[in-house]
């Protein structure tokens, strides 16, 4: 026994060595996936990366504030393609609309982009973007943190202003928790970055081939003569922008149909809806297993009638959200995808209309 133990212990002591000289990046190295939905954290300060106040406009201020939960906080990492990428914010209308943005010398077009300019959001719809002030690389420098890089000169990276919490009018290269473009410097922790993702609710494995865009519906005359249609069209509305959604006058071409029931064609008939997904119009099958082009959404035309408008709709944009791949989250009643009466008995949703962790679902899926 004594010898097997000294021998074991100098397996041990070797692989300790061995593994004591191997590149830290090799074993930890946990790059942010893209098009995910993240906080981004400063390692000075403990802050995050914030819009201030979440104000949708070109030109407003990114500071660091203190961890709070809210959309101003939240950055989708866009990959625009290899290595790549554009900062879009959650407070600009879902990450549809503005990017975290490089203010130029004197903030005009012309000027030049230095040491010490500020960081804004800025629009990405114009023709003429820039992606000299837009686009942004990352570098691990520690385990976990990262360098937040321009492209058009990697020297310059993502530095936030000491530690305090920043401000609105604070947009110099000295104010107090502002965020500035700044050349590297391998001793300024407030220059490395860690990437937070933001959980939203859980997702199939699958997804709508049609995407998020520019889709269309057909509500069938079964659910006219019960009003459910002037209803669905409000919980398609719920979802915009980050699904776009528009009703069809015919069910060719569809991306998904809405049909009403009566409630013995439900396996339970208490159920309110329930949603089925194809690959042709029924052929049924698993979005766990398959990607999907088609889907149906089955109303019950009795039971649903039961429940307020406010419910009524409710069920309708939850439904919605099955379409496009979002599961039961009945753990959490602040979600529009928990069900009315979860098993297991937790409480019902309190909601009905998407919350942020449904949209970063459906934002992190496509």
């Amino acid at each position: 026994m004594k010898k097997i133990t000294k021998y074991t212990l100098a397996i041990l002591a070797c692989l300790t060595f061995m593994l004591a000289f191997l590149p830290a990046k090799s074993v930890f190295a946990a790059v942010p996936a893209s098009n995910k939905v993240f906080n981004i954290v400063n390692k000075g300060s403990g802050k995050n990366l914030n819009v201030n106040l979440g104000t949708d406009a070109n030109g407003t201020n990114v500071i660091q504030w203190s961890n709070d939960g809210s959309t101003e906080q939240m950055f989708k990492l866009e990959q625009v393609s290899s290595g790549v990428y554009r900062l879009r914010t959650m407070s600009s209308s879902y990450t549809t609309n503005r990017v975290v943005d490089v203010l130029r010398v004197g903030g005009v077009s012309t000027g030049a982009i230095a040491s010490g300019c500020n960081v804004d959001i800025w629009a990405t719809s114009s023709a003429a973007v820039d992606t000299d002030c837009q686009y942004f690389t990352l570098t691990e420098r520690t385990t976990g943190y990262f360098t937040i890089n321009l492209k058009s000169n990697t020297n310059l990276v993502l530095t936030a202003v000491g530690t305090a919490n920043g401000t609105g009018a604070g947009n110099t290269s000295t104010s107090a928790g502002n965020v500035i473009i700044q050349t590297y410097s391998s001793s300024n922790n407030n220059q490395l970055w860690s990437f937070k993702q933001v959980v939203g609710s859980p997702t199939h494995t699958y997804q709508n081939l049609g995407g998020t865009k520019s889709l269309t519906y057909y509500i069938d005359n079964s659910c006219v003569s019960t009003a459910f249609a002037t209803l669905f069209n409000g919980a398609a509305a719920n979802w915009s922008p980050t699904i776009t959604l528009s009703r069809a006058s015919t069910l060719d071409g569809t991306n998904f149909n809405v049909y009403g029931e009566p409630s013995a064609f439900f396996n339970d008939p208490t159920a309110l809806a329930f949603t089925r997904w194809c690959n042709t119009k029924g052929t049924y099958l698993d979005p766990d297993v398959n990607d999907w082009n088609w889907s149906e959404i089955r109303l019950n035309n009795d039971h649903l009638l039961d429940v307020n408008d406010t419910i009524k709709r409710g069920t309708m944009t939850h439904e919605i959200g099955h379409v496009y791949g979002l599961t039961e989250n009945s753990n959490n009643p602040n979600s529009i995808m928990c069900q009315m009466t979860p098993p297991n008995g937790n409480p019902g949703r309190t909601v009905q209309t998407p919350q942020v962790l449904d949209r970063v679902s459906i934002i992190d899926k496509y």
